[in-house]
This record gives structure tokens, C-alpha cells and sequence, in this order.
């Protein structure tokens, strides 16, 4: 069975007053891969601006950059009057791992005055990962945005007989992520490509920052399956065992004898959640949300607090901009949270802090761990004591109670009205009431 298998590949047909003309000779319909990855090739050519890259996203994610790489005299010969004409072409190995095992592929071509043209779109399918790794321990993926109680609930699971947090509220850990970054990382071809052509120009070239080496695309076929296949699934069953050892390390020093999942959280856009979901049969994912406003308060509160500018905070030049800038990851939730249904659990910050002891039953219920009301309250007793002195560096409100509906209070009349605008019917869907 090949790895990918190409179904469709569409070449945007809207003119461009911009590009003389574009179009991807590969890959075509039907076309097979055995290995994790996609070779794309074409030619465009801009007219009064040159064409300066191409661009691979999936999902609005960036997946690779690459300059125009290669000459096109076939090119010229149609357009002799376009100076730049020869360098018109490019050619690409995508890595296809962090993506959907259902995929699709933008192709956008970016210009020298900082402007950017859709010209085609590759869908198709790709194998799952199959390492061979037999895990003792699941993730459980803690979904979410900055500011919503992650590390409160993070506290609350790791008092769970069976379930593993590290220090929450003194060290933000991120193992899994970590590991299936490295993953991506010497699962790209850039990267492996690496062993068989590199000038070793610096200290990272075995990461491809440097060259891409195009000529070391078309070697021999068993060693092509082997170095993008193959190898790649030792490397995914390696970054496992040192995921489940630090863990393990981890049990150890809690005393849990048992244990069944470790839990981290996970940022919202980022391809490591579902390739969690790929390589762990028994993965679980809480998404958890709180109402906007009020995280949008949190988020100015805590860098008052702190005398930073952090959370994104700094991407943007006012308060109001930073509302906007917020609807992409509250959409990316709600997406996330339709898509996946059943799969999921939604956990709502509200609701954990009002009726606590009936959202750990029901998010322990999903979990499929014990689950009786004796131990949610003792859980909650515990995860409210433990830590004192750092959960109230990191509160921004006197209790947790209180941090419901500040935004009432904390926001000007215009703020108000423009969060309600902005996050309006994704709270309604979240059941807020605007």
C-alpha cells in the first residue's frame, strides 16, 4: 500500500494582475508516494514584482518556504520579455507527517512587495504511523488558550491516583511536545536529507535551515523508502520511550503505582495534538474554554501584574487590536471541539469553578479512571491547598470565583461591546450568554 496517495490537485483559475502566469506540474491525480512526504514542482512568474518564494500551508499553518529554485528555460521561450523569466521554477519535498491523515496543501506564491497569490491547492491521503510502540501511559491533552485555568486544572488531575502531572504551577512542562517537535523536525526531508548531501554550513545543518539539497531527491528507491519511511517510524517509537520514561521517573517520586495517563497541556493550531491522537491509540483531549472576556482581562491583569507584555499581547499595538487578534484561537476551539465530538470533552472554566465536583465526575467519567464523588471532593480539597503561595502568584483575581464576569467590571463600555461583537456567537456555542 503506497504511504500517500494524491486525489486531486486544483491550479487557482482567477487571473492575477500581478503574475504573468503559474502552474503545478507535480504532483498529479493519482499520483503515489512511499514515503511521508509530497514532491511539488512548478513554475510562476510575477510581472512587475518577481515572484521571491512559495509558500506551503495546511490548514493557514505554515509547513515550508523555499526561494524559486529552478531554471525554467521552457519558460522563457514563452515569455522571452520577462527579465526574470528563467528563474521561474521551484521544487519541493513537503513533509506530509504533521498533517491529517485526510490532507490538503496550499500553494502560495509570495512577491517582493510583501504581497501573496493563492495559485493552487494538493488534497489527498496519507497512511497513519504505525511505530510498533506499546505505551503504558496515554496522553491526556490538556486543549487550550493562555489564561483559562490551565495550570489549576493541570493541579486537580495530577492529585488522581492515575493520572501524571509534573509541579504545575512551578514549572510549565511540555514533554510530549517537546519529543514530537524533534519528531517533525528529523522527519522533514530538509532535515534527513541531510546524511546524503550537506555543506555543513553551520551549526544546524543537519536541520536543512541551510541547503536543501534538491539533487539528493532521486537516489536509489530502497534507500528513498527507507530514510523517509522506514526510519522515520524508529525515530517516532524512540521519541515515545522518552516521553513514557520521563513519566516514569515522574510516578516514581509521586508514588503512583498505576498510573494511566500523563497530562501536559497543548496549545490550540499546532499539528501535535493529532499526530498524539495517531501514535497513541488511547489518547484522551479536554478542551477547555472560558469565557474570552474574561480571559482578555486575565491577560492584561497578569502582565500589569508581572510589568510585561506577553501572550500575544505584544503582536498587537492596543487593547482593542488584541481582541481581534484572540477570535483566531477561540475559533480554532470551537473548530476543533465540532470536529472531534465525541472524541473530546469540553470542559468549561465556569463550570469547574461552580460545580466542581460534578464537572471531575463527568471529566473522569470520559477518562474512564475512578470517578466516585467521595474522591472528586477530595481532589478538589487538595488541588484548592496545595500550592498555596504559587497559585496566588499566578491568580489575578482574589478567588477563583471572582474571575467569573470581570470583564463586566474590568472593561470600558467600547471593550465591552467589542469583545461581544468579536467572540459573540462562539460563546453562544460554547453556552455563554451574551
Amino acid at each position: 500500500m503506497p504511504i500517500v496517495e494524491i486525489t486531486d490537485v486544483k491550479v487557482n483559475s482567477a487571473k492575477s494582475d500581478d503574475l504573468v502566469g503559474y502552474y503545478l506540474d507535480l504532483p498529479r491525480p493519482g499520483n503515489e508516494s512511499d514515503i511521508y512526504a509530497v514532491d511539488v514542482s512548478g513554475w510562476v512568474l510575477g510581472k512587475s514584482s518577481p515572484v521571491v518564494g512559495i509558500e506551503f500551508r495546511s490548514e493557514g499553518l505554515k509547513l515550508l518556504r523555499i526561494p524559486l529554485n529552478t531554471k525554467r528555460q521552457d519558460i522563457v521561450k514563452h515569455f522571452s520579455q520577462v527579465h526574470h523569466a528563467e528563474a521561474s521554477g521551484f521544487k519541493a519535498r513537503v513533509n506530509i507527517l504533521t498533517l491529517e491523515q485526510e490532507f490538503a496543501i496550499d500553494v502560495v506564491a509570495h512577491l517582493d512587495n510583501t504581497k501573496e497569490i493563492p495559485i493552487g491547492t494538493i488534497c489527498g491521503r496519507r497512511q497513519s504511523l504505525n511505530t510498533g510502540y506499546q505505551p503504558t501511559l496515554s496522553p491526556l491533552m490538556v486543549t487550550t488558550l493562555r489564561r483559562t485555568g490551565s495550570t489549576w486544572l493541570l493541579q486537580l488531575l495530577n492529585v488522581h491516583p492515575q493520572i501524571i502531572a509534573y509541579r504545575p504551577f512551578e514549572y510549565e512542562p511540555r514533554v510530549g511536545s517537546y519529543w514530537i517537535e524533534i519528531l517533525k523536525a528529523i522527519s522533514d526531508p530538509s532535515s534527513y536529507l541531510q546524511v546524503l548531501s550537506s555543506y555543513q554550513s553551520d551549526a544546524n545543518w543537519w536541520l536543512g535551515n541551510s541547503y536543501f539539497p534538491l539533487e539528493a531527491m532521486a537516489f536509489d528507491p530502497s534507500i528513498q523508502r527507507w530514510i523517509g519511511n522506514n526510519n522515520i517510524g524508529v525515530v517516532a517509537s524512540f521519541c515515545q520511550g522518552r516521553i513514557e520514561a520521563f513519566y516514569e521517573q515522574v510516578a516514581t517520586i509521586q508514588k503512583k503505582i498505576r498510573p494511566v495517563y500523563f497530562a501536559e497541556k497543548f496549545s490550540a493550531r499546532t499539528f501535535i495534538t493529532s499526530l498524539m491522537w495517531e501514535l497513541y491509540p488511547n489518547t484522551k483531549e479536554i478542551i477547555l474554554v472560558r469565557d474570552f472576556r474574561d480571559m482578555f482581562c486575565s491577560v492584561l491583569s497578569y502582565n500589569k501584574k508581572r510589568g510585561v507584555t506577553s501572550f500575544g499581547r505584544e503582536l498587537t499595538s492596543s487593547d482593542e487590536d488584541y481582541v481581534r487578534y484572540l477570535k483566531s484561537g477561540a475559533q480554532y476551539l470551537r473548530d476543533l471541539w465540532k470536529r472531534q465530538t465525541p472524541k473530546v470533552h469540553l470542559l468549561r472554566y465556569e463550570d469547574l469553578v461552580m460545580q466542581p465536583v460534578e464537572a471531575l465526575k463527568a471529566m473522569f467519567e470520559y477518562l474512564q479512571v475512578d470517578c466516585d464523588e467521595g474522591l472528586a471532593r477530595q481532589i478538589m480539597m487538595e488541588g484548592e491547598t496545595k500550592n498555596r503561595d504559587q497559585q496566588q502568584l499566578h491568580q489575578t483575581a482574589s478567588s477563583p470565583l471572582t474571575s467569573i464576569g470581570r470583564w463586566r467590571e474590568e472593561l470600558s463600555k467600547q471593550l465591552q461591546d467589542l469583545c461581544n461583537e468579536t467572540f459573540g456567537d462562539i460563546l453562544n456555542e460554547f453556552g455563554y450568554n451574551v
